[in-house]
């Protein structure tokens, strides 16, 4: 079974809460951090094992999630510079083209409209599965 981790700002939890239902009941292994970890040395040690371990990255790209959210773009980074399967997932209000600071050819992306989460689930992995990455500059 895969192990993602799932970076988001925290006005999409629920979705992310939701995803996190569908995957774990499907045997996957999750990391989602809910804040529960303190800013700091520890925070960022905690945020880059998750990251290190993961089978692939998943970003929920929402409405200014990258530009408001310090810890989402942080996490973005971390994911391309050690080379991870990502994958953005777009809602109605973004697109990972104009929000994600990476060329467009070092993610997939998913389209959460209209999918129910089990679909989106689907998507999600099917795209963490197939899309390889390219190398860093």
């Amino acid at each position: 079974m895969a192990r993602f981790f799932i970076s988001y700002a925290v006005y999409d939890r629920d979705l992310v809460e939701r995803l996190e239902g569908v995957f774990t009941g499907r045997g996957h292994t999750v990391f989602v951090d809910r804040g529960e970890v303190v800013a700091g040395p520890s925070w960022a040690e905690t945020i880059r094992d998750a990251i290190e371990t993961a089978d692939a990255f998943i970003v929920l790209v929402s409405g200014g999630s990258l530009s408001r959210d310090f810890a989402v773009s942080a996490e973005v980074g971390a994911a391309w510079e050690r080379r991870k399967r990502i994958v953005a997932i777009e809602t109605s209000d973004a697109t990972a083209a104009t929000s994600l600071p990476l060329p467009r050819s070092d993610y997939a992306v998913v389209r959460a409209n209209g999918l129910s989460d089990s679909q989106l689930a689907d998507a999600i992995l099917e795209r963490a599965k197939t899309e390889a990455v390219s190398s860093a500059s």
